[in-house]
């Protein structure tokens, strides 16, 4: 049977498969191989069948996080993974689920740290797709006993559950 994939920007491709769930892979196989830049998206086709038939697909290509990262070369030659975590006090949020907030009713916001001073934003909106952002608001720490280098990051316990020393 001959199927349909087409986006919102018109573009479309037709393929052929035998049921539903080839056509969903064939779909999202065609979305992945497009151009959607570094801080990810989340698309939306719709495909059809020759007879008519419909059902629409979202499909979440997820940020390239090194891409975005501006210290990812300095990472790069330091072996450096980021650790992200969301210690209660330093990402805000309530104390159940610190680091994300919801914004407008239908936006969910995060924040996260690493211990080398990164911050990443991300942001996920209905029918808008994903963000991402990572930033340096205090420098980049090369290891956590930097003196500039809160608490939490260096591992010591003597810090509250707010963050606080």
């Amino acid at each position: 049977m001959l199927w349909t994939v087409k986006d919102d920007n018109n573009s479309q491709e037709t393929f052929e498969a035998k049921d539903q769930a080839e056509a969903e892979a064939k779909a999202e196989e065609w979305v992945r191989d497009g151009e959607w830049g570094d801080e990810g998206a989340c698309v939306s086709v719709v495909v059809t069948t020759e007879d008519g038939d419909r059902f629409g697909l979202d499909v979440v290509i997820e940020p390239d996080e090194a891409a975005i990262d501006p210290n990812n070369r300095t990472h790069f030659f330091g072996n450096h993974e980021h650790n992200w975590e969301r210690p209660y006090g330093v990402v805000g949020g309530c104390k159940e689920n610190p680091g994300v907030w919801s914004i407008e009713g239908n936006v969910l916001a995060f924040l996260d740290v690493c211990q080398c001073g990164a911050h990443r934003h991300s942001y996920s909106k209905p029918g808008a797709g994903l963000g991402l952002r990572i930033e340096y608001p205090f420098g980049l720490w090369p290891d956590s006993h930097a003196e500039e280098c809160p608490a939490w990051f260096s591992g010591r316990n003597d810090y509250d559950d707010r963050g606080r020393r």
